[in-house]
């Protein structure tokens, strides 16, 4: 089942893709057009248009690495038609380039290949950057498939005051956790912080409450082990 869902996102991918390759040819057509004359604004509207058209479209086609740069760039797009850049020139040069890579990205993942954002953190930056907005961390662009994850069959026996025992359970992951960002013991921590995932994965009832805590569990374990 999953391969004929995977092989259904991929057709739908490229059946969607021509029209967004003609959205983004016009995109770059028009920032063009504004980089030849600085006073066709109307141009940089028009660019920002198509890409809010892109970044919905690739929402509902879930590539996220390529919703956040059309959604960035059309961030950059609306602050030089507020006149709120200082280095124009810049802000157009990576405008650009994140739009020239838009095209190069989607061309990936139709290929087969994992949406990864993460390998766009620099690009996006970038554009960040130019507009005077804080910058994104790794954590921001970690988008992890908890739904694919085959959860490992546990058995929970509750407790006679689940509200007692699951605040117990969070002091002691409190503390775990402030261990290991004031880098005290962290390899003790980290195992702690694992025993009480695990806990609190048997202590869950939907699926998605477990794959959180599964992947919590196997992150600080293999942090506790390095």
């Amino acid at each position: 089942m999953r391969r004929v869902l995977e092989a259904l996102e991929q057709r739908a991918i490229k059946v969607t893709k021509a029209e967004v390759d003609r959205l983004i040819t016009d995109a770059r057509s028009s920032i063009q057009a504004y980089i030849e004359d600085s006073a066709a604004v109307d141009e940089l509207r028009h660019s920002q248009a198509l890409l809010q058209k892109i970044a919905n479209v690739l929402k509902i086609m879930q590539v996220h690495g390529g919703v956040l740069l059309a959604n960035e760039a059309s961030a950059v797009l609306q602050k030089l038609i507020d006149a709120e850049i200082e280095n124009i020139e810049g802000a157009q040069d990576v405008v650009s380039r994140a739009i020239v890579r838009l095209g190069d990205y989607l061309e990936h993942v139709e290929a087969g290949n994992k949406d990864v954002p993460l390998v766009l953190m620099p690009l996006l930056n970038d554009m960040r950057a130019s507009r005077g907005a804080a910058l994104l961390s790794e954590n921001v662009l970690f988008f992890p498939d908890l739904d694919n994850i085959q959860l490992p069959k546990v058995s929970f026996q509750p407790s006679d005051n689940d509200v007692a025992w699951q605040t117990a359970v969070r002091a002691k992951f409190q503390r775990a956790l402030l261990d290991c960002v004031n880098k005290k013991n962290i390899p003790s921590a980290a195992a702690q912080l694992c025993k009480l995932s695990i806990l609190l994965q048997r202590g869950c009832k939907t699926d998605n409450a477990q794959r959180l805590w599964w992947l919590s569990a196997a992150l600080t374990q293999s942090i506790a082990i390095n």
